[in-house]
């Protein structure tokens, strides 16, 4: 029976669902009364923890265009599709996973160059806090990348709006180029 860890409602609702499912069966459930008390406790929790704000991969079996996830992202976040993901890891996406935390971990310049950052830098960076706002509740699938807000910032040159107008044309891009990929590519070979 795993939780969701967020304070957002579709995740209550989700714990809620998941643990109904329990009663009788777990030896920690056996209540609906127990039920609900788990959950507004996890609920509560997860608030008092600063609403704990996913970053990075998400990792599931759950198909890519499903959003099945009720997760909590900081504002200002961008969530890049599970699509350009695996295309980035040339059709694995584990490995266009592992490309995208390598690029995270990079210099500011080198995450530039790599989401085609065309404006220079308007303002140093760091010295912000990581987000810019109260988390938010979002429905997200397997397979999607979220990127943080500092380094949206970053890809922005210190602008989040144009960080993600500057994501939003690389997504495109890496679609278009997806195709074009698919397109040139021989049949299946026949035995």
């Amino acid at each position: 029976m795993p939780l969701i860890k967020s304070g957002s409602k579709q995740a209550f609702e989700k714990n809620v669902g998941t643990l109904m499912k329990d009663v009788g069966k777990s030896p920690h459930v056996q209540s609906r009364a127990q039920a609900l008390a788990i959950a507004f406790a996890t609920k509560r929790r997860a608030r008092a923890e600063g609403g704990a704000v996913h970053i990075g991969p998400i990792s599931s079996t759950v198909p890519g265009r499903t959003d099945d996830h009720p997760i909590d992202v900081a504002a200002g976040s961008y969530v890049i599709p599970a699509e350009a993901v695996s295309n980035l890891g040339e059709n694995n996406t584990n490995a266009g996973m592992v490309k995208l935390d390598e690029v995270m971990n990079s210099s500011p310049e080198e995450i530039r160059r790599f989401f085609g950052a065309t404006s220079p830098p308007s303002r140093a960076s760091g010295g912000r806090a990581d987000s810019t706002g109260e988390p938010v509740p979002i429905n997200a699938a397997g397979g999607e990348f979220v990127v943080p807000p500092k380094i949206v910032s970053i890809v922005g040159g210190g602008d989040v709006k144009h960080g993600h107008a500057t994501l939003d044309a690389w997504v495109m891009k890496r679609r278009q180029n997806h195709i074009k990929t698919l397109r040139g590519l021989a049949p299946p070979a026949k035995d």
